[in-house]
């Protein structure tokens, strides 16, 4: 059966599948969010969907490279759909996996880098058969709590049910130290940020992603 995915897919295929595995599709197709849709309706009720996606160091491989947030904030209750679990790991035989935490649940953004490429492995489950799968366009985590907060006045008065919303202490710090030594701090960000770059930089670095063993651990919310 062939069918070009940048267009939808026809009745008699909607909810006809278990399990639908994308091994490399997704970046090649230059309509995405038509892809996503095709993919959510293709899969019946507690059907499975696996992604295998580019994040990182495949430029030209395909149009796109995707991040977490994309899958986190696509596949909710809107779509039908529940992320089971999340994974990165380098483009290297034996590589190590990463579990990736959604932003919401630990209300910062999951940045991914590595000096390797990395792939992002994604299992959905679809639990719920809706027809409004093409109504849904998401927003990043962080945007659509901002936008929350300002619609709700709590920008300006900066609590939120009682609470009161205090910036990072590093954000403050920086903020300090450029305002008290001005373009001495920016050309030390400047150096800062050239040697960071310039060093290697892998998954087992970053805080945020736990370590997974595709053969023995189970999918707990991380």
């Amino acid at each position: 059966m062939i069918h070009d995915l940048n267009k939808p897919v026809p009745e008699e295929l909607k909810g006809k599948y278990d399990l639908l595995f994308d091994s490399g599709s997704l970046e090649h197709i230059f309509n995405v969010p038509t892809v996503l849709q095709n993919y959510v309706h293709l899969i019946r009720k507690d059907g499975i969907l696996v992604l295998d996606l580019p994040v990182d160091g495949c430029s030209g491989h395909g149009f796109f490279q995707f991040s977490p947030e994309l899958v986190y904030r696509y596949f909710t209750a809107e779509t039908g759909c529940r992320v089971e679990a999340l994974f990165c790991v380098e483009n290297l035989p034996g590589s190590k996996w990463y579990r990736i935490p959604d932003p919401t649940r630990i209300n910062r953004r999951v940045e991914i880098e590595s000096s390797l490429p990395i792939h992002l492995l994604a299992v959905v489950r679809r639990v719920e058969e809706l027809d409004s799968v093409s109504e849904h366009f998401p927003s990043q985590a962080d945007y659509e709590i901002a936008w929350d907060r300002g619609k709700s006045g709590q920008i300006e008065t900066g609590h939120d049910g009682g609470k009161v919303h205090l910036p990072r202490f590093g954000d403050l710090l920086k903020k300090c130290l450029r305002k008290i030594f001005g373009v001495k701090y920016d050309r030390f960000s400047i150096r800062r940020d050239s040697k960071r770059q310039r060093r290697d930089f892998h998954l087992h670095k970053s805080p945020l992603l736990v370590p997974f063993d595709p053969f023995s651990d189970k999918f707990e919310e991380v």
